[in-house]
């Protein structure tokens, strides 16, 4: 029993019944958002299809209809950012016992019943960690390192380095 209670504590940050209620500080906040901005929902998430997540039913987009955030200076966080980090939320869902709510679920799934699909990530409520982690995500982008496959010139190769003129 109690490895069940602490199972489904450790999946309620992933249930959109537990999503942050807007105190006065997150509503100031999302009033800032441009109001053509686009929404949550609009974002896809691209999840697992191999064996066993095969008719499995993970929500590809999440069921918010509220506007994508924006950093504290006021920038549109970037959609591309918005589904590398929602798809490392569902992993992290996926290992605290997500594949194994979602495995409890595919029978009743096959049984015609009509549930909701599972995981959700409250993107506003959990606004400071997504923002740090695309300051992170910026730098990095920035910053890149140039890619390791790429072809490097040899210093021994045939290419002249003399720069002087004949």
């Amino acid at each position: 029993m109690v490895q069940l209670l602490l199972y489904w504590e450790l999946l309620d940050p992933f249930r959109k019944e537990n999503k942050k209620q807007f105190d006065i500080l997150l509503q100031q906040e999302y009033d800032l958002v441009y109001p053509t901005a686009r929404h949550i929902s609009s974002i896809h998430c691209t999840v697992p299809d191999q064996d066993p997540f095969v008719d499995l039913e993970i929500n590809t987009h999440i069921q918010d209809s509220r506007l994508i955030p924006i950093t504290e200076a006021g920038d549109t966080i970037s959609r591309d950012f918005l589904k590398h980090y929602l798809e490392e939320r569902l992993g992290d869902y996926l290992a605290l016992g997500g594949l194994k709510e979602l495995l409890d679920r595919r029978a009743l799934i096959l049984a015609n019943q009509k549930i909701s699909a599972p995981f959700y990530w409250d993107l506003w409520g959990n606004l400071e960690h997504l923002r740090e982690t695309y300051a992170q995500w910026l730098a990095g982008y920035l910053f890149e390192v140039p890619n390791s496959d790429e072809e490097e010139v040899d210093s021994d190769s045939d290419i002249s380095w003399d720069t002087q003129l004949l």
